[in-house]
């Protein structure tokens, strides 16, 4: 699973990556009917194509490295689930922060609850940050080519490809190198109403 099959077939994507084990992160968002599933590109199909509205959305979840567990929804028709502020808040750790990527055709964004408790997001096509973003984050965003100047960004000079936004600004928050994810770990489906 990667994010150019995810965006080619869905045509929109969020990563959540939460210190959670995945069981606890998909209660954490709510879900129901978790259960552990073979194939995740495969589960995330099928919801797609039967549509799952009626009975809620399908997310799957599966630790992809020792610090962290990845949450994957592809249904963003009325907006991700995780990307609510409340929610993130829940699938974090006291000095640890969640992280929330969508990415569609036109858009990318960013959202945390860093690791001060503080709420902060980025525009990832623009650079546009919002919300507080703590000193490490910043830093490491600032060095990813995403700069910072006062509450909001100029925008990224020279501009990011729009194939390095996402991978850029998730090992800028996470440290995580996306081709380098553990995806071949038990992955867990749960349903979110």
């Amino acid at each position: 699973m990667d994010i150019g099959t995810l965006t080619a077939y869905f045509g929109g994507w969020s990563y959540t990556f939460t210190p959670l084990q995945p069981q606890n992160a998909l209660h954490a968002i709510g879900t129901s009917s978790i259960q552990q599933v073979a194939d995740p590109l495969a589960a995330l199909r099928e919801a797609d194509d039967e549509g799952v509205e009626d009975d809620g959305i399908l997310l799957v979840a599966s630790r992809v490295s020792p610090a962290w567990t990845l949450v994957v929804e592809t249904f963003g028709l009325t907006g991700f689930i995780c990307c609510d502020r409340h929610i993130l808040e829940q699938l974090r750790h006291p000095g640890q922060r969640s992280v929330f990527f969508f990415e569609n055709d036109e858009d990318a964004k960013m959202m945390c609850v860093d690791t001060g408790e503080t709420w902060c997001g980025l525009d990832m096509h623009t650079g546009r940050r919002w919300g507080t973003t703590g000193e490490q984050l910043a830093e490491a965003l600032n060095e990813a080519g995403f700069p910072s100047e006062g509450p909001y960004a100029d925008i990224a000079n020279p501009p990011i490809p729009h194939d390095e936004l996402a991978p850029r600004a998730i090992h800028a928050a996470t440290g995580l190198e996306l081709p380098a994810l553990d995806l071949d770990g038990v992955w867990l489906s749960g349903i979110a109403r």
